[in-house]
């Protein structure tokens, strides 16, 4: 069986956390959209304070504030420690607040007031319990004192959100034209020649760029067809500058005479349909490249030009770790394990605990370093390495994730680019400049990338 070595018995507890001793007042604090709670108590237990409410702004927060202070001075305490159970966005005004008043401020996730709130043996589930449960796991020195993120990080990660948000509105948007185009004119997706009935269909625009988007305008149903010539269909071509072959032009107007005609009834909510949801995708397609830039414009400025605006976004804490295993832990991709006895000890599936958020980037990451479409030979070998032991293709990409992770955090902490001494093959580490789009965002990141290379933390 594994022998392990700890320090203390939280075996988790990172070694800079704030230790409760006799002179510690601790203050559960249970966040809410409208109506937050709160509970003073000493090192021992003893309620203090009983649970009461404050409003979720600047004056509630001055009166927990006092009442704790004046708990502090009256039992001789020397030391504050607030614990906060994160509720969405909302308790991070909070947090500030504390932190800025001198508190020892701990998040404690959702996860470990779930296990804790069984200790008083009933099914029951009120602020009061929760409250008490949030200052057991105070107690019991459990918790993060990572500092939130501010600053460049931060919005970096605002950007990045958000930009990931209005993507997958844009993967909304084209199933849904996607959809209608199969009800009105299935051929624009699949066109298959009646002399070839084996073959695989072909789409005949694409409809994303700006030829497909124009002509899907001009002629979404198959009977927009028939007042028209063959001819006609040349000079739209020529008129718009699309560009498309005249055998493109050819299979459309075959697809258009043999195709169903939409109902008289529908088909002018069907034009209007399509044309407003073009006109949302060019709406969201603009957002999305926007945030690109914004994101762009701060990412130069910070050490992430070496790794993941996403990633950096997520944790900016990322050099201050000691261990590349926080990272696995926080993404919630380190494996669950259980082990008793003489029973060897057995890695299951991930704990999938960590930030969600995290999480989608790392496993993003790690699916698309294992791509063959990228040719990244290392993580080629890596992936083959492993499925030749017989791990499936997610299996793989957390593997993979595990790997950036580590590979991240080296780069960061040690100021160096990703070469490897073991590894025999091509270089690995590519050129980000190309990357960078503007001129002006290219020569800050010069700027930074030279800062990063010549300064070491460690």
């Amino acid at each position: 069986m594994t022998q392990y070595q700890y320090s203390t018995i939280h075996r988790r507890q990172d070694p800079t956390t704030a230790r409760i001793t006799p002179t510690t007042l601790v203050v559960a604090i249970d966040m809410a959209k409208y109506h937050p709670k709160a509970l003073i108590c000493d090192y021992q237990g003893t309620i203090l304070e009983a649970p009461f409410g404050f409003g979720p702004h600047q004056k509630g927060v001055h009166r927990v504030i006092e009442r704790a202070e004046a708990w502090r001075i009256q039992i001789g305490a020397t030391h504050i420690i607030a614990g906060i159970e994160p509720t969405g966005h909302y308790h991070e005004p909070v947090v500030r607040q504390l932190a800025a008043h001198g508190w020892t401020v701990r998040l404690l996730s959702p996860t470990m007031t779930a296990e804790e709130r069984p200790a008083d043996h009933r099914r029951s589930k009120t602020d009061p319990i929760d409250l008490m449960a949030i200052a057991r796991c105070v107690l019991n020195a459990r918790g993060s004192e990572q500092p939130l993120i501010s600053g460049i990080p931060a919005a970096l990660r605002a950007v990045s959100r958000a930009r990931r948000i209005m993507v997958r509105q844009q993967t909304r948007i084209k199933n849904l034209i996607r959809s209608v185009v199969d009800q009105t004119f299935l051929e624009y997706q699949g066109f298959q020649a009646e002399d070839d009935p084996t073959a695989t269909p072909v789409p005949l625009l694409d409809l994303w760029s700006r030829a497909g988007r124009i002509w899907v305008r001009e002629f979404p149903l198959p009977q927009d067809y028939r007042q028209l010539q063959r001819s006609d269909l040349s000079l739209l071509n020529r008129r718009e500058k699309l560009r498309l072959p005249e055998s493109t032009l050819d299979r459309i107007w075959t697809a258009a005479d043999r195709a169903f005609p939409v109902p008289d009834e529908v088909a002018s909510v069907w034009r209007t349909h399509l044309a407003r949801l073009y006109e949302l995708y060019n709406t969201v397609s603009t957002l999305v490249a926007r945030y690109e830039q914004d994101q762009e414009a701060l990412l130069v400025q910070t050490e992430a030009v070496v790794t993941a605006a996403d990633a950096y976004g997520e944790w900016s804490t990322l050099t201050r770790a000691a261990s590349p295993k926080k990272f696995v832990k926080y993404g919630g991709l380190d494996p669950a394990m259980s082990g008793s006895g003489k029973r060897p000890d057995h890695y299951g599936a991930i704990s999938d605990q960590g930030s969600r958020w995290f999480q989608a980037v790392l496993c993003q990451a790690g699916a698309m370093v294992i791509d063959p479409a990228h040719q990244n030979t290392y993580f080629l070998a890596l992936a083959d390495r492993f499925r030749q032991r017989g791990l499936t293709s997610r299996q793989i990409d957390v593997v993979a994730a595990h790997k950036l992770v580590r590979i991240g955090w080296a780069m960061l902490a040690y100021h160096q680019v990703f070469a490897p001494p073991t590894w025999k093959g091509p270089a690995l580490a590519a050129d980000w400049r190309p990357k960078v789009q503007t001129a002006a965002n290219r020569r800050t990141a010069e700027a930074t990338w030279s800062r990063f290379m010549t300064t070491r933390h460690r």
